[in-house]
């Protein structure tokens, strides 16, 4: 029997899927992200003594309404103990929060932010395919 090379199984379309939505977000994170950075590189000297607590500020009062941001810590405990699944609801704390943290000096990474809403737009995307098991597993922890 003669097997065809460009076979796209249900999986490999998830998974390009998952690849295009998520290479998207990060590469809308990382734009927003540049011109945030632009912005604060006008402060300098005694003014970054007011910005930077400003800053801080605006990041509590930020999961303070919205809720906690989670921690890289559980979000791969998550990965590894709870079948790959990651809660979309903690997504626009963090995303704001690191946004404001990284553009202001702060020492964040972008890498929680874009390890946690990858992870949980695959968990979305597999809920929406109603993947259960290894499909799931698998889906959710693709770009991790």
């Amino acid at each position: 029997m003669k097997r065809n090379p460009v076979n796209l199984t249900r999986s490999v379309f998830l998974w390009a899927m998952l690849g295009i939505i998520c290479g998207l977000f990060g590469a809308s994170y990382w734009i927003f992200l540049s011109y945030m950075m632009v912005g604060f590189e006008h402060f300098s000297g005694f003014s970054l003594l007011i910005i930077m607590p400003l800053a801080g500020l605006l990041i509590g009062l930020l999961i303070h309404w919205l809720g906690n941001p989670g921690e890289i810590g559980l979000i791969i405990d998550n990965i590894h103990l709870n079948g790959g699944r990651l809660p979309m609801n903690e997504n626009p704390s963090m995303i704001l929060s690191s946004l404001i943290s990284i553009a202001s000096g702060g020492s964040a990474g972008p890498e929680a932010p874009m390890v946690q809403v990858t992870g949980s737009i695959g968990t979305w995307l597999a809920d929406r395919f109603q993947l259960r098991g290894e499909a799931l597993s698998c889906s959710t922890s693709k770009l991790h």
